[in-house]
C-alpha cells in the first residue's frame, strides 16, 4: 500500500517582497509630496516673507533627492523580513532602532547638498532646522514602518496560504495515490485467480486471458500516473476487463455498451468504473447458472457527465453494506469533486444499477 506523507505544516522562511511596480512609484511619489510641504512649512516658518524662490529650491532639492536615495534602496532591502511579524511589537522597536542613524544620515547629506548648492545657515536656523528635519524624518519613518509591517505581512499571509493550498494539493494527491493502488492488487489477484481456475479445464483460453490481462495491464500502465484521464480511455481498459470476464463467463453473459460519443472528450477519475462493472460481474453473474446481462450507459447532459452500470441475477438486501471497492470509490470522488460528484447503487429492472455523476471537465 502507498504510504501517504504529509507535508510540513509551517511555510519555509520569507525571503524575500515582491513589490508591485505601481505601489514603488506610489510611495515614491507619496513620500516626495510629504516631504515637499513639510519642508516649504518649515522655510515659511524658520525665514522671512521675503524668502525668494531659488532660496525654496536650494532649501528643497537636497531634502527631495535624499528622500528619493532613501527609498530606493529601501524598497529593495529584505531586513523587515525579521524578526517575524507575528509579533508586532518586537518587530517595531527592532527597527526602530534604526532611527537615529537614519536622522544623522539624512540631516547629514540634505544639509550637505545644501551646503554645495551655496545655502549657507547661521548656527540657530541650522539648529531649529535640524530640530525640524529630525521630526520629519521620525514621522516619515513611522510612516513607512507602517506601510512595511503591512507589506511584509500581506506576503506572508499569502505564502502561508499558497503554502497551505500546496499542501492540501500533496495529500489530496497522495491519497488518490493511496486509493489507486489499492485497485490494481485487487484486480490483478482476481483475474489471476481466474486464468488459475482456467487452466485446470481450457488451456487455450486461459492463455488468452494470460495475453488480454498483458494488454490491459500495459494500458492501466499507461495511464497509472495520471488521476483523471479522458473517458475514452477510461472505457477502451473497461471493454478489456469485460473482455477477459466474458472469456471467464463465456456464454453466460452479455456485455451491451450505449455510449454518448459527445462524452467522451469528458474527463473521469482512472479506474473508476472497474470496481463498478467487477461488481456486475461478481454478484450479477459469478453467483448465477444462468444467463445474465450487463449494460453500461454513459450519457451527458447540461453540463453532467452520468454513468451508470447494470446487471440482472442480483439485487439489493435491506441490509446492505458499501464493500471497500464502493467506498474507495467514493472517496476518490470526494477528493477530486467534492459534493459535485456522487454514486449511488438501487435496484432496478430485475437487478442492480450502479449510478455515477460527474461534473463536465475536459482533459486540458
Amino acid at each position: 500500500m502507498a504510504e501517504v506523507i504529509a507535508p510540513s505544516p509551517n511555510p519555509p522562511p520569507l525571503t524575500r517582497v515582491v513589490w508591485p511596480t505601481a505601489l514603488v512609484v506610489g510611495v515614491i511619489v507619496l513620500m516626495i509630496l510629504l516631504n515637499l510641504l513639510m519642508t516649504v512649512e518649515m522655510t515659511m516658518f524658520a525665514h522671512s516673507p521675503n524668502f525668494r524662490l531659488p532660496q525654496l529650491t536650494i532649501v528643497i532639492w537636497p531634502s527631495i533627492v535624499t528622500m528619493i536615495m532613501w527609498l530606493l534602496v529601501e524598497v529593495r532591502s529584505t531586513r523587515y523580513l525579521e524578526p517575524s511579524s507575528e509579533r508586532p511589537v518586537r518587530w517595531v522597536f527592532h527597527h526602530m532602532r534604526r532611527l537615529p542613524l537614519l536622522i544623522i544620515a539624512f540631516i547629514a547629506i540634505t544639509y550637505g547638498l545644501r551646503y554645495l548648492s551655496g545655502y549657507r545657515l547661521n548656527f540657530v536656523i541650522w539648529l531649529v532646522g535640524a530640530m525640524y528635519e529630525s521630526l520629519k524624518v521620525t514621522l516619515l519613518y513611522c510612516c513607512w514602518l507602517a506601510l512595511m509591517f503591512g507589506v511584509v505581512s500581506f506576503a506572508r499571509m499569502r505564502q502561508q496560504t499558497e503554502h497551505l493550498l500546496n499542501a492540501q494539493k500533496t495529500l489530496v494527491e497522495a491519497k488518490l495515490t493511496q486509493l489507486k493502488a489499492q485497485l490494481r492488487p485487487h484486480f490483478l489477484f482476481n483475474t489471476l485467480n481466474t486464468i488459475s481456475a482456467l487452466m485446470q479445464v481450457d488451456v487455450a483460453r486461459a492463455d488468452r486471458l494470460v495475453t488480454l490481462l498483458g494488454d490491459l495491464l500495459r494500458a492501466n500502465l499507461n495511464a497509472s500516473e495520471r488521476n483523471v484521464v479522458p473517458l475514452e480511455e477510461e472505457l477502451q481498459l473497461l471493454r478489456q476487463y469485460a473482455e477477459i470476464m466474458q472469456e471467464r463467463f463465456v456464454g453466460r453473459v452479455t456485455v451491451e455498451w450505449e455510449v454518448d460519443s459527445n462524452a467522451l472528450r469528458a474527463s473521469v477519475p482512472t479506474m473508476v468504473l472497474q470496481p463498478l462493472l467487477e461488481n456486475a460481474f461478481k454478484h450479477g453473474v459469478e453467483r448465477n447458472a444462468g444467463s445474465e446481462h450487463i449494460r453500461v450507459v454513459v450519457h451527458y447532459s447540461a453540463d453532467v457527465l452520468q454513468i451508470a452500470i447494470h446487471n440482472t441475477g442480483s439485487t439489493l438486501s435491506q441490509t446492505y453494506q458499501d464493500g471497500w471497492g464502493l467506498r474507495n470509490c467514493r472517496e476518490r470522488l470526494r477528493l477530486l469533486y467534492g459534493a459535485a460528484a456522487s454514486l449511488t447503487l438501487n435496484n432496478a429492472d430485475s437487478g442492480v444499477v450502479a449510478s455515477m455523476t460527474l461534473p463536465w471537465t475536459e482533459i486540458a
